[in-house]
């Protein structure tokens, strides 16, 4: 069943979206939506972080795979080759 929006309503100052993960459409101010997602982050203590850390964990991880390699080839000479 689809409900009719009255005509004052204005997408202006507005977010249409859906409500969880049901087929139910949702329309709430800007605002409102503003303060849920701040009060969200604020009570679950969320921090917010201004770089996407995936570019860090891609280097510490070459750099873990880079010391891993050298210490095998480090103890591959040590003990010679494995017949």
């Amino acid at each position: 069943m689809v409900k009719i929006v009255p005509h004052s309503f204005c997408l202006d100052f507005s977010v249409i979206g859906n409500a969880d993960k049901s087929k139910t459409m949702v329309i709430i101010d800007k605002n409102k939506l503003k303060e849920k997602v701040n009060n969200f982050i604020k009570e679950n203590h969320i921090n917010i972080i201004n770089k996407a850390p995936t570019e860090i964990y891609q280097k510490q991880i070459h750099q873990a795979i880079q010391k891993f390699n050298t210490q095998i080839s480090v103890e591959h000479k040590a003990n010679g080759p494995q017949t």
